[in-house]
This record gives C-alpha cells, sequence and structure tokens, in this order.
C-alpha cells in the first residue's frame, strides 16, 4: 500500500498523477486555455485493486466507466505542448534566451552567490547546486540592462525578443521513421543544412539553427495506456487493462503526437529565399 502513495504524486507507470493536474490547471487559466478534463471524477473512482494481469500485484486503478475521462487527460496534456510548450514562437524563443546566454558566457558572464568567493560562468552554474538555484530571470535583466561593452552581442539578442523580432521561421519537416529516435532526427537535419546550404554563398550556414516540437504520451516509446488498469462496478476489488483505450487514443495520436523540426534562421530573409532554401532542404511550408 506504502509505494501506492508516491503513485498518486508521480506515476511512472502510466502517467496518472496530481502534479500533472496541478499545472494542467494553473497553466490552462494563465493561458486562458479550456479545459475538458475532471480531475475531481478520476478522484472520486479511483482506488487500490488487485491487476488480474499482472499476477494480482496492486495497483492504482479506475472505474471502467472512466475510459473517457483518462482520454480527455491525456489529451489536455497533448494540447498544451501543441498550443504552449512546444509552439513554434515558444521554441524561437527559446533558442534565442539560450543564445543570447551562451553569447554571455563566451565573454564571461558570471554569477555569484554569499558565502562563496568563486564567480560561476553560467556554462559553470550546474557544478553547485547552490548557484544553480539562483538562476532565475534575472539573469536575463541582468544581461539586459548591462553596461558592459562584452555584453552588446547578448543584449542585442534579448532585446529583439522584447520587440517582437524573433528569428526567421524558414520551415518545418516531420518525423517519419518510427525506429529513429527524436535526437537523433533533428541531429541528421542539422547535418543535412551543413552539408547542402555550404555549398552555397547566400546565407550564413551558422546562422542556421534547428528546433525540435516531441510531443507523445508522456512515456516516450514506452505506452502508458498498457499500464492503466480498471475496475468495474460488479468487482471493484479487482481490475485489469482495457484495449478501449486504445482504439480511443488513436485519432488523437494522428493529430498531436508527433515529432517534428523546425528550422529557424536568425536574420531577416526575403520570401522568395525562403522559398528557396524550403526546396533545397525539402521542407514543409512555416505555418
Amino acid at each position: 500500500m506504502a509505494e501506492n502513495l508516491s503513485v498518486i504524486i508521480s506515476n511512472n507507470e502510466n502517467g496518472i498523477d496530481v502534479d500533472k493536474w496541478d499545472y494542467f490547471l494553473r497553466d490552462s487559466l494563465q493561458l486562458n486555455l479550456k479545459i475538458t478534463f475532471d480531475y475531481r471524477r478520476l478522484l472520486q473512482f479511483c482506488r487500490v485493486a488487485a491487476v488480474v494481469d499482472d499476477g494480482n500485484t496492486e495497483h492504482v486503478c479506475f472505474r471502467d466507466k472512466e475510459v473517457t475521462n483518462i482520454h480527455d487527460m491525456f489529451l489536455v496534456r497533448a494540447y498544451l505542448h501543441h498550443h504552449a510548450y512546444q509552439h513554434r514562437v515558444c521554441q524561437n524563443i527559446e533558442i534565442m534566451i539560450m543564445d543570447a546566454f551562451q553569447l554571455a558566457d563566451q565573454v564571461g558572464f558570471t554569477v555569484q552567490i554569499p558565502g562563496d568567493p568563486r564567480k560561476y560562468r553560467l556554462s559553470e552554474a550546474h557544478e553547485s547546486s547552490a548557484v544553480f538555484s539562483t538562476l532565475t530571470d534575472h539573469v536575463f535583466y541582468s544581461i539586459l540592462y548591462s553596461v558592459d561593452p562584452h555584453l552588446a552581442l547578448s543584449r542585442s539578442v534579448l532585446n529583439r525578443i522584447l520587440r517582437r523580432e524573433l528569428y526567421r521561421l524558414v520551415g518545418s519537416r516531420r518525423k517519419t521513421q518510427e525506429a529513429q529516435g527524436a535526437k537523433d532526427f533533428k541531429y541528421e537535419l542539422e547535418q543535412e543544412i551543413k552539408s547542402i546550404l555550404s555549398l552555397q554563398t547566400e546565407w550564413e550556414v551558422s546562422n542556421f539553427t534547428v528546433g525540435l516540437i516531441d510531443i507523445d504520451m508522456d512515456k516516450k516509446s514506452q505506452n502508458p495506456l498498457k499500464h492503466i488498469y480498471l475496475y468495474k462496478k460488479s468487482n471493484i476489488n479487482e481490475a485489469k487493462a482495457n484495449p478501449e483505450l486504445l482504439q480511443l487514443m488513436q485519432p488523437m495520436s494522428n493529430q498531436f503526437f508527433r515529432v517534428e523540426a523546425l528550422v529557424f534562421y536568425k536574420n531577416k530573409l526575403e520570401e522568395t529565399e525562403v522559398k528557396k532554401i524550403q526546396e533545397m532542404l525539402c521542407l514543409d511550408h512555416a505555418g
């Protein structure tokens, strides 16, 4: 029974836990996105039962009639990733912030905490948990409002973000090979950009950067639906997996679950240039 208490907070088997429900509520409110998932019902019909498919081992299980509610939970997660966490604009800004921080790091920008005489570069902050925990928004603003001439390039990138002068999204490409990992897919495209575009002089290859959208069911290659167990009203002490969940999730997987690489260019491009790059790299149109 004790091990099932931790599953309520963080469920590594199927991803149904209160940590996820918490950020669903907070983020959907802040983003003004309506969600249909009802965590109260799932809590009401949640219990520990012996799972027939797992040698009668006890697991946190749910009532069979909550199948559609569980479906909605995964849909909400994918929806938030699609419209917010991994949206192309978020990807763009994240890449720009990383570029700005790398530029600052290269010219010796440091952070320091009381009681520690050492000054840490941003690339060294992970060596101290105390220092790492201080890397909040203040780093962004420390660079932005600095008058240090060495930070001019870093400041210019941050100012571009504030002025909404983001990197140009050139195009995208979806992963089609099931066996290929997301990171390998991104690396392959990065190498293709270097190989193809290094032969021309119109665009600086170093100005191209690739972002990655990787939306899955929360467990990467594993299917969490295989570890969701349902009990019936007629027998609340026994539960088993339900293939109906797999059938429900199939249309949703085609709509939201995907691995997609986004190709950005750091400077301005004419529309004719964008189309030419798309053709050279076989990229889909940037929506």
